[in-house]
């Protein structure tokens, strides 16, 4: 038999699921008959703690890994917006400095074209006309939980009770 620290989690799971615990401490696994002792099944017990309590630090590890990346994405976005507010700045600068300037260089060259033209709102987006608005239908899930806890059918939706682990 391989030793406890080799062994799969579910395979530890499977093993001790299968053992019939007698008074003298002592268990027979119902599949083979094998007879264990109070220290084997005490050394199956530890190890399923030791695996359960690896995975648990592994969890947290990639909790703490995902919420570096996180920080992370969010410093890179604060640094794009900021490149990107920067660039059309520099670009109303040379709206108003340098229109119609033209120029050509080796690593640049600028020249004016007119649009077709965009959309400016003289007041209010709320003054333009409904006619020329999009409706978006988004589902409301929290009013939805709320109408299901409170004992209502919802057509389409069902209440699924789970449960989850609290790491720490």
């Amino acid at each position: 038999m391989m030793a406890y620290t080799e062994m799969k989690l579910y395979e530890i799971d499977e093993r001790l699921n299968n053992i019939f615990k007698l008074e003298t401490g002592e268990g027979v696994d119902i599949d083979t008959g094998e007879v264990l002792d109070a220290e084997t099944l005490h050394g199956l017990e530890i190890a399923k703690d030791e695996k359960v309590e690896n995975i648990l630090c592994y969890i947290k590890n990639l909790k703490a890994t995902a919420a570096a990346y996180k920080a992370e994405e969010e410093s890179f976005n604060q640094r794009r917006k900021h490149a990107e507010n920067k660039a059309a700045q520099l670009i109303d600068y040379l709206k108003k400095y340098a229109y119609g300037y033209k120029i050509t260089t080796s690593k640049a060259s600028l020249s004016w074209r007119k649009s077709a033209g965009k959309v400016a709102f003289t007041g209010s987006e709320d003054d333009v006309p409904d006619s020329y608005k999009v409706i978006i239908k988004k589902t409301d899930k929290m009013a939805i939980l709320s109408d299901l806890k409170a004992g209502k059918e919802v057509p389409g939706a069902t209440l699924v009770k789970d449960s989850y682990p609290v790491i720490k």
